[in-house]
């Protein structure tokens, strides 16, 4: 999830050196950066004592810091901390509904051609949220030190910020090729059939995965720049930069990459779905009972497809797009404090609901969670449709074919 910019004015002085000026430019650079799988690493261990008691020394000195500065980004962090609670819980929440319903709908038989990419998704937001909650909330609520800064975790927080870059990376690739996958259920033609398969949607589903660990492995071996506690932030994330035009293009890869990539398949989409539309006005005068069934069941099909790209392109758009592109356009100090933060909220809130939209805006998960806790209703939503559509025996029957979600 996306990481503030805690500390503008925080751990300044006129002797800061060149490698305090790097790991500002790294914390700037990481402000779109969110949680990954924080904390996967076989050292991981609760705080000593020692360790606790710093962290709760720190938590009691607030009050008594000096600078208004200080004070209000102290401030500030407490109360983002505090807020990213409900975010968090909400993404959990949601990932597990959705996944548990992706599993009701295969267990029921109802197989769509999307759901590995759904899957996938949903797996990243749920470690994610999860490990998020454990460790980023608790250092922006306490502030620094804290222990995530001793000699002792500097491995985790090292780890902490390796996946929290890999995670940022495929989120955003994610959104592409769940693009590029509706682009090859809907526009392309029918004889493409493997495109339109399982196993491509699996292929689809691991390529970020392999694609961003193909470039973010060697960060951990200081290509790029080094992993751990940055002051300046009082986050675990790149603390200095040692090549800079390696971590610019890892940082916009992605970035660039998916917006070209979302832009044009959506693109192609509503121009299919436009044409779709103004073919099937043009049939031939057949039977009409017929005509109307098919125009409805395209209808359908076209308004399910365009809400469901509409709001995922929306939600890339106005919450995960922004705080990526502001360190380029906009100044990193503490008079844009307040924007940084709404963009972080932003984003942060987009990654929450990510599972929502998926759950809901997916026809047939959206009919296997509600046959699941409404069985009454469903049993009579499917009476009554079967009931109003049985054809009588001089009509022809007319076989619809559903389309892929």
């Amino acid at each position: 999830m996306a990481e503030r910019h805690g500390g503008a004015g925080r751990h300044s002085g006129a002797g800061r050196s060149d490698t305090a000026g790097r790991s500002d430019t790294a914390e700037r650079d990481g402000m779109a950066e969110r949680g990954g799988f924080h904390g996967l690493l076989s050292k991981l261990r609760w705080p000593t004592d020692m360790e606790r008691n710093l962290t709760i020394k720190s938590f009691g000195n607030r009050s008594s810091v000096s600078g208004n500065s200080t004070n209000a980004t102290e401030t500030r962090d407490l109360f983002a901390g505090i807020a990213l609670i409900p975010l968090t819980l909400l993404a959990i929440v949601g990932s597990i509904l959705c996944l548990y319903t992706i599993w009701l709908a295969r267990k029921s038989r109802i197989r769509s051609t999307i759901d590995p990419l759904f899957t996938s998704m949903n797996i990243n937001i749920l470690i994610s949220a999860t490990l998020h909650l454990i460790f980023d909330v608790h250092p922006a609520i306490v502030g620094s030190p804290n222990y995530l800064m001793t000699r002792t975790y500097a491995p985790l927080c090292a780890a902490i910020a390796f996946f929290t870059s890999v995670n940022t990376a495929v989120d955003f690739f994610m959104h592409s090729f769940i693009a590029l996958q509706r682009f090859f259920v809907v526009v392309l033609p029918r004889r493409f059939t493997w495109f339109k398969s399982r196993a491509c949607a699996v292929i689809l589903a691991t390529t970020p995965w392999l694609i961003t660990l193909a470039y973010r492995i060697p960060n951990l071996f200081g290509v790029g720049g080094d992993f751990g506690y940055n002051l300046s932030s009082s986050r675990c994330q790149f603390k200095k930069i040692t090549w800079r035009a390696y971590y610019n293009f890892a940082k916009s890869f992605p970035v660039f990459f998916s917006v070209a990539m979302i832009i044009v398949c959506y693109n192609a989409i509503y121009v299919k779905l436009i044409l779709s539309r103004r073919r099937n006005e043009r049939v031939g005068a057949g039977d009409p009972a017929v005509d109307a069934q098919l125009r409805a069941a395209a209808r359908r099909r076209e308004a399910g497809v365009t809400r469901l790209v509409m709001v995922l392109s929306v939600d890339f758009l106005v919450g995960l797009l922004p705080p990526v592109i502001f360190p380029y356009v906009g100044e990193i100090n503490a008079s844009t404090q307040l924007t940084q933060d709404i963009l972080a909220a932003l984003a942060q809130a987009s990654f929450a609901l990510n599972p929502w939209i998926v759950l809901f805006m997916t026809p047939a998960l959206r009919s296997t969670l509600q046959a699941r806790w409404q069985p009454g209703k469903a049993s009579e939503a499917s009476g009554t449709s079967t009931k109003s559509t049985r054809p009588s025996s001089r009509a022809p029957v007319v076989k619809i074919t559903p389309p892929l979600d």
